[in-house]
């Protein structure tokens, strides 16, 4: 739910009652910095979760690319034997 003009007048006179009117322009620009750190340390953290992603996209390929060779490679070896024991059997 977003605030109301009126809701975000009230809170401005509470701060300027509390903080004075010349502080208000700091304050606010303190809010600004803050907000832009806040929004750049989520995005260094997508960016770091982005690329640890990537990198088990990769291994996660490459461990299936070798269980392929291993199928790959058992199959060969049964078909070299079958056919040792078929010219044996000739």
């Amino acid at each position: 739910m977003k605030p109301g003009l009126w809701q975000i007048l009230i809170v401005v006179v509470i701060i300027a009652l509390i903080f004075g009117y010349k502080k208000i322009p700091e304050i606010a620009r303190a809010l600004g910095r803050s907000s832009g750190e806040f929004k750049k340390g989520i995005k260094e953290g997508n960016d770091a979760a982005a690329a640890k992603a990537d990198a088990l996209r990769g291994d996660l390929e490459k461990e299936a690319l070798r269980n392929e060779l291993a199928a790959a490679e058992a199959a060969a070896q049964a078909a070299r034997e079958k056919l040792e024991a078929a010219e044996k059997n000739k």
